[in-house]
């Protein structure tokens, strides 16, 4: 049921995060969204250890971390994130 998709369990899991410098290296559960020079953005349902092991393995010079909003999440779900 597309109701299930919805659930704030499952949108609180998504992440999004900005990483500037590091290697060129894309962590299998970390999706590229946007990349400007030696800045990067990923999408991903990664959380604590495992992010940060992900991270690792890019070794970014900074990075933050937010959880995706609700308008991001249905730009996502309905497939126009190219048209914001």
């Amino acid at each position: 049921m597309m109701l299930s998709c919805l659930s704030s369990e499952n949108m609180m899991r998504r992440k999004k995060v900005a990483i500037t410098g590091g290697n060129a290296a894309q962590p299998g559960d970390m999706t590229l969204i946007w990349k400007d020079g030696n800045k990067r953005v990923f999408r991903t349902g990664l959380s604590g250890g495992k992010l940060l092991q992900a991270l690792g393995a890019i070794a970014p010079d900074d990075f933050t971390v937010e959880d995706e909003s609700m308008e991001e999440y249905f730009w996502d779900l309905y497939g126009l994130e190219d048209a914001q």
